[in-house]
């Protein structure tokens, strides 16, 4: 009788694992990017990464073999000015105890072009979208509110344009209600809980709290804008030579909040619908942040009104 030998876990020469589907949200193929700070998967470990450190797509495996590329190649990074894990007047960096990534920015001394903290995409991941701009792209993101600002500019975006438009932006968010783009198609759906404006004046019953914002789009410009980087998360007063949009100069309108998880699935690989995917994110959502015993449920942090 022959004897069989099973092999598992067995990679090709390359090195790169075959499949990352432990998250609940992870499809065959399709995945280009998830960002989760305290993913039981792949965490980013302990403390605040240095500036320009890459941090770990847990979708990576998926996504280097769906661009032919090394898993390097697909890591996000993170960089900051101005503000870090030492308390300074500008403000601070920190994990909740959750493991979130917290940035406070101060609302009494104005920063300096530049300063405040972002996660930036991988360029092959843009350079990707860029060169199927006719492929429908989901994308999400968890946070936490910490401190609302009166500022009307994107709380977060992906770019491969300067401004904000109906057609040109892959993603963006406005702290002033606005989703773009704007108009349907290109975009297919988009959630934003809590809904409306996020400016005081506007919502003035609404207090520091999660959130999610997700969309999916049917086409993108298909030309990225190399002057301004990309982000999916960002805080602070960015200045053009850095983001997709100028963050606000004054003190009084900086923002602060916390990243939770970042999303990207190229839905036309995938197979999948934004129902079918938003249906997903929002279910994991609330078991994960909004029902006690989830991962980031009643988290805590330092209070931003020191700053």
């Amino acid at each position: 009788m022959a004897n069989f030998i099973r092999l598992d876990n067995v990679r090709p020469a390359d090195s790169r694992p075959v499949v990352d589907r432990a998250d609940p949200m992870a499809p065959a193929t399709g995945a280009l990017l998830l960002v989760e700070p305290q993913s039981p998967y792949r965490p980013w470990g302990p403390g605040v990464p240095a500036s320009g450190a890459a941090v770990p797509n847990v979708a990576g495996a998926t996504a280097s073999r769906l661009l032919n590329v090394a898993p390097s190649a697909v890591q996000p990074t993170v960089d900051y000015q101005g503000i870090s894990s030492t308390s300074s007047t500008k403000g601070l960096l920190q994990r909740t105890g959750k493991g979130g990534m917290h940035a406070i920015m101060s609302t009494t001394v104005a920063p300096a072009s530049g300063d405040g903290f972002r996660v930036r995409v991988p360029t092959a991941i843009l350079n990707y979208i860029a060169t199927n701009p006719t492929n429908d792209i989901y994308v999400s993101l968890w946070g936490r509110i910490t401190r609302l600002s009166e500022a009307a500019l994107v709380w977060s975006a992906i770019a491969l344009t300067a401004s904000p438009s109906a057609t040109n932006l892959l993603y963006a968010f406005g702290n002033d209600g606005n989703t773009f783009p704007t108009s349907s198609p290109p975009r297919l759906g988009a959630r934003r809980d809590p809904p409306n404006s996020w400016r005081p004046s506007y919502n003035p019953n609404l207090t520091p709290r999660p959130f999610i914002l997700n969309a999916a789009f049917a086409n993108n410009s298909g030309t990225i804008d190399a002057t301004r980087g990309s982000k999916l998360f960002a805080v602070g007063a960015h200045g053009a030579a850095n983001e997709p949009f100028a963050g606000p100069s004054a003190a009084s309108q900086q923002v602060s909040g916390a990243l939770y998880r970042y999303y990207m699935e190229d839905l036309t690989v995938s197979g999948r619908t934004y129902a079918q995917v938003d249906k997903l994110d929002s279910d994991l959502y609330v078991k994960e942040v909004l029902t006690a015993g989830g991962r980031y449920f009643d988290d805590t942090y330092t209070q931003p009104g020191g700053y």
